[in-house]
């Protein structure tokens, strides 16, 4: 990961804090530490390729034709995990869906999400406020990371893809069912 991201000092310092944040948090969880920490290393690998590099990679018009460009890096990170010999498939389910990630994902998915998003080396005031909630319930923490996602796209003005808005959706309603549960 260093030799890869070489150029580019904050991404590996941003790295070794989302590790240093799912090893954290793993272990509250009681989750997988070898996938998160291998997962942790190899996220963000083909964050600075150039579109066409993942392109090539992912060799899925599929893919290519309706993701935007700033999505490819996960895809092309977990298929780049691949090609040199990672074959857990919870870690490359997590490598894959780091950024938002997926309806019925593994704990371990879960945790890069959220430990990518509030790692300490993050500036945000949100993602203290993540954090903080991630030491206490991960499922809040996640859906709270989400929803906060979906607002600063909106600010932007960019349209967010459906399948985070689903994941969004999915992940709200279970723990809102989660929540009357506890209050019957």
């Amino acid at each position: 990961m260093e030799n890869a991201l070489k150029g580019y000092p904050d991404r590996i310092k941003h790295t070794l804090g989302v590790r240093d944040r799912a090893l954290e948090l793993g272990k509250i969880y009681d989750a997988d530490l070898e996938v998160l920490e291998v997962a942790s290393y190899l996220h963000d690998m083909t964050k600075y390729w150039k579109t066409e590099a993942h392109q090539k990679l992912i060799n899925n018009p599929m893919i290519t034709d309706h993701f935007h460009e700033q999505l490819y890096h996960p895809i092309s990170a977990a298929i780049y995990a691949k090609s040199i010999g990672v074959t857990n498939p919870v870690t490359l389910e997590a490598i894959q869906y780091h950024m938002w990630g997926k309806i019925e994902m593994a704990l371990e998915t879960m945790i890069l999400c959220v430990s990518d998003y509030c790692e300490k080396n993050r500036t945000f005031s949100d993602a203290k406020v993540v954090y903080q909630m991630a030491l206490i319930d991960l499922d809040k923490a996640y859906v709270h990371m989400l929803e906060s996602t979906l607002k600063h796209l909106k600010e932007k003005q960019i349209t967010p893809h459906q399948d985070q808005i689903d994941t969004y959706h999915y992940y709200l309603k279970k723990e809102n069912k989660r929540i009357n549960d506890i209050i019957k």
